[in-house]
C-alpha cells in the first residue's frame, strides 16, 4: 500500500514535472478513475456495478476534457511525452493503492492504515535516498527560510496525513471506485484555482467541464447507493 499510494506516485511525479507542466501531469491524473473502474472489477473488490455508473464515470471523463480544450490549455499538448507517461504511471499507482487500502481500512481503521502507510513510505523513501547517495545537509536544513519550513509541514500534515485519512474513510465506505472520482477535480480545480490565485483566466469551457465532472461524480454516487 505504502508503495502503491506513496512511494511510487511521488517518485514518478517528482520526475514528471522535469518535463511537464503541473496542469498537464494534473490531466493525467484523470486516468485514475478508469484504472480504478478496471482493477476492481477485474479483481471483484467489492463494487456493485451497473451501465449507468460507468456512463456517469464516463461523463466525468467528458468533463476533464472539455475543461482542457478551453484556450491555453491546448498548448500543453507540446510539452514531451516523459512527463505525460510518468504522471499517468503515478496514477495508476494511485488506482493500485485505492483497491487495495480498502480492505486495510475497513479491518483496522483509517487512522491505523494511514498512520502504517505513512510510516513504512517515509522509512522506504529515507532508505531510496540514502542508497542513491543522497545525504541529509543539516547545514542547509538550518539555512531554510521558516516559510518554507512551514510550507513543507502544510504539505505534510494537512495535504497528505489528514487527506489520506479522509481518503481512507471514503474508500472504507464507499468503495475504491467511487472515492477514486476524486482524480476527476483534479485537473479541474487546478485551473479554478489558478484563476484565484494567479489571476489566470478561466475560459466558459472549463466552467462547463466543472459542471459535468459533478454530475458525473454524482450520477455515479447516486447509482453506486441505488444498487446497494
Amino acid at each position: 500500500m505504502s508503495l502503491a499510494g506513496q512511494v511510487g506516485p511521488l517518485l514518478l511525479l517528482g520526475a514528471a514535472a522535469q518535463y511537464a507542466t503541473s496542469a498537464d501531469m494534473a490531466m493525467m491524473m484523470a486516468g485514475a478513475p478508469i484504472f480504478i473502474f478496471l482493477l476492481a472489477r477485474a479483481i471483484s473488490a467489492g463494487d456493485a456495478w451497473t451501465l449507468a455508473a460507468a456512463f456517469g464515470l464516463l461523463l466525468g471523463l467528458a468533463g476533464v476534457l472539455l475543461a482542457l480544450s478551453a484556450p491555453g490549455a491546448a498548448a500543453l499538448a507540446a510539452n514531451p511525452a516523459p512527463g505525460r507517461a510518468l504522471a499517468l504511471g503515478a496514477a495508476l499507482c494511485y488506482a493500485i493503492s485505492a483497491v487495495i487500502s480498502g480492505e486495510a481500512a475497513r479491518a483496522v481503521g483509517a487512522m491505523m492504515a494511514v498512520a502504517a502507510s505513512m510510516s513504512v513510505s517515509t522509512a522506504l523513501i529515507a532508505a531510496i535516498g540514502l542508497a542513491i547517495g543522497a545525504r541529509p545537509d543539516l547545514a542547509a536544513l538550518a539555512a531554510t527560510p521558516p516559510s518554507a519550513i512551514a510550507a513543507m509541514a502544510m504539505l505534510g500534515i494537512v495535504n497528505t496525513g489528514l487527506g489520506y485519512f479522509v481518503y481512507f474513510r471514503l474508500i472504507a465506505s464507499a468503495g475504491p471506485t467511487f472515492a477514486g472520482l476524486n482524480n476527476y477535480l483534479v485537473p479541474v480545480i487546478g485551473a479554478l484555482a489558478g484563476a484565484l490565485a494567479l489571476g489566470e483566466s478561466v475560459a466558459a469551457s472549463a466552467w462547463a467541464g466543472l459542471a459535468l465532472v459533478l454530475i458525473g461524480v454524482a450520477f455515479t454516487g447516486r447509482t453506486r447507493r441505488g444498487r446497494r
